[in-house]
This record gives structure tokens, C-alpha cells and sequence, in this order.
């Protein structure tokens, strides 16, 4: 599906985290921590490497309150403090990604979730390829015909077909599942109780909630049917805090995501400060390379005349690029 007009939205939030507890802690030697950044650039120099990207964006979480707890008090109340070592990295990872000359979606109020949906659901609608690069299983909601989920950590692709194998049910009754289903670590109740294969069953049958609810009176009495009459109300409210919002303020302008050559003197700054000295040095060495001898083929005549340069060569040596 993937071409080279295919746009690429990272997860940022999520990978901030997931890089954070995938990498045992590190620091420069001002006790500066690093982990966090180390961890995060991997990932995104994994995707430019993999993907040669043209057209990328990366969406944050704003700090403060989303519209959803203005919704429900409790949402992600459950979820731990943030670890104390975490935001002092947070910058730095914001300064790379600058570096990179990648634009960044961030909006008060709401989540990176939202930025994604809003931006994918744009393109999407006029036909144009998108690649959400995210773990999070609420983003499943957004995968269609133009919209897929590849997470390069597992390396793996979720396209329609893939989330039917896994969930049983068509992209867009995701959401539906999930208000059943609840959300434990985002504090999301759901119908206590209903579990994936219940919520499963029901969605098959009913297709979404409102038909549930609207037909609830023909299902035999039960546990089951006396658990989802008592919380109609949470399964419609965790519907609303878990559907994904397609209309905040984004870039519409295709250009606007296309990225040009990294800034290599901020990145260099980055690395040395971090102490990143991999990095440092495989900069100087690329940055070494004199091209003054470099000739390009545009025509037919071209090639001929370095076919025949060639002929006489001893060793001819061959770099192949094959992204």
C-alpha cells in the first residue's frame, strides 16, 4: 500500500514512554538523564531508514486537562505519576525531532490520538495513503481502505484484514467494541463485566450499541442482558471519551508534512551535549564525503559514455540503494 507519496504520522506520546521503559537508564555525564531520548531517536531514525519518508509528522499530548476529563473526572485517573527522571528528557526529544525538521502536532486540550485521527481521517478522505506509527489499539478505529498501523517495534502491519483476524469485527465497529469492553488503563468503565469475546458476540449480532440498546428487550433474560441494561449510561459515556476526534486545528496542505534535509548542526549540538558519540562520529563520517567528482545520468548518452569509461576499469565497484 505504502508509496512515496504515502504520508507518515508517528505516535510521539507513546513512544516517549515506550522508549523510556525499553532502555535502562542512562545519563551524560552532567547527570543529565538520556534514556528516554536515546530510546525515541532509535525508533525514529528506525522509520527514516525503513520508510525514506517524504511527507511525516509527529503528534504530542499537551500538557493539562483533554476535553474527555472535562467529560469524566476520572479518566486515566488510575495512571501513575509521571517518573520524576522523564520530563527533563522531554525537550530534548521535541529538539530532535526540530532537528529533523519534522513538524510536530501538538493542541491544547487535546491527545496525540486526536492529532493523528484529525490528520489521517483528512487524507484519508481525499484518497491519499497514511501510516499511523503507533502500539495504541484505540487507533485501530482509524485503519481503512487508505489507513494503515504498522508498530516497528513488533514490526508488524495492521491493515482491515488484520484487524478483523485479531478483534473478529470491521474497523469501524471498534469503537463500539471498546465501549463495551471498557478500557482499564485509561480508567474507561465500560459494561463491567463484558469481556473481548462477550463484547465480540454482541457486536456481531447487533452490529453497534445503539441497535444493542435498541433491541435490548428481545435478549433472553440474563446476567448478561440485566449487567448491560444497569450501565447503558457507561457504555455510551465510554464510547464518547474513547472516540477519536477528526476535527481539531491540523495542517490541511499536503506540503505542510513534507520534510526537508535534517539541520545537521542542531543535531550535532543535541549529540554532544547528550553525549552521543555513536552519532557524533557517524555524522563525521558522512559528512566528510566530497562530491565534486559525482556525476549524474540523465540521459541515454550518459550511461553510454560511462559504459564505456568502465570497460577499461580494472575493479568496478557497485552501491546499491534499495529502499
Amino acid at each position: 500500500m505504502e508509496n512515496d507519496q504515502t504520508i507518515y504520522l508517528i505516535d510521539g506520546h507513546a513512544y516517549i514512554y515506550r522508549a523510556y521503559h525499553a532502555i535502562s537508564p542512562l545519563s551524560n555525564s552532567q547527570g543529565q538523564p538520556t534514556h528516554a531520548v536515546y530510546g525515541f531517536l532509535n525508533i525514529l531514525r528506525r522509520v527514516i531508514k525503513e520508510k525514506s519518508p517524504k511527507y511525516l509528522a509527529i503528534a504530542f499530548d499537551a500538557k493539562g486537562p483533554t476535553f474527555r476529563h472535562t467529560i469524566y473526572e476520572d479518566y486515566k485517573a488510575n495512571r501513575p505519576p509521571q517518573p520524576e527522571d522523564l520530563p527533563p528528557q522531554i525537550p530534548y526529544i521535541k529538539m530532535i525531532v526540530r532537528g529533523y525538521n519534522i513538524p510536530i502536532l501538538e493542541q491544547e486540550g487535546m491527545e496525540a490520538d486526536d492529532l493523528l485521527a484529525s490528520v489521517a481521517t483528512h487524507f484519508s478522505d481525499k484518497g491519499e495513503k497514511v501510516v499511523i506509527i503507533s502500539g495504541d489499539k484505540d487507533l485501530l478505529q482509524l485503519v481503512d481502505n487508505n489507513t494503515i498501523i504498522w508498530e516497528p517495534m513488533k514490526n508488524q502491519l495492521i491493515d482491515r484484514a488484520k484487524v478483523n483476524e485479531q478483534y473478529l469485527v470491521e474497523p469501524g465497529q471498534i469503537l463500539d467494541l471498546f465501549s463495551l469492553m471498557g478500557d482499564s488503563s485509561d480508567n474507561i468503565p465500560g459494561v463491567p463485566g463484558v469481556g473481548k469475546k462477550t463484547a465480540i458476540k454482541l457486536i456481531d449480532q447487533f452490529s453497534n450499541i445503539e441497535n444493542l440498546y435498541e433491541n435490548i428487550e428481545e435478549m433472553k433474560k440474563s446476567k448478561l442482558k440485566e449487567k448491560l441494561v444497569n450501565n447503558r449510561e457507561q457504555a455510551f459515556l465510554s464510547r464518547k471519551l474513547i472516540r477519536l476526534k477528526t476535527d481539531a486545528d491540523i495542517p490541511r496542505d499536503k506540503d505542510d508534512y513534507r520534510i526537508p534535509p535534517p539541520d545537521q548542526d542542531i543535531l550535532a549540538d543535541i549529540y554532544r551535549e547528550l553525549e552521543f558519540d555513536a552519532y557524533l562520529k557517524e555524522m563525521a563520517s558522512t559528512s566528510s564525503l566530497e562530491t565534486d567528482n559525482f556525476i549524474i545520468i540523465h540521459t541515454v548518452d550518459d550511461l553510454e559514455e560511462l559504459v564505456n569509461l568502465l570497460r577499461d576499469q580494472p575493479v568496478i565497484v557497485i552501491d546499491t540503494e534499495t529502499s
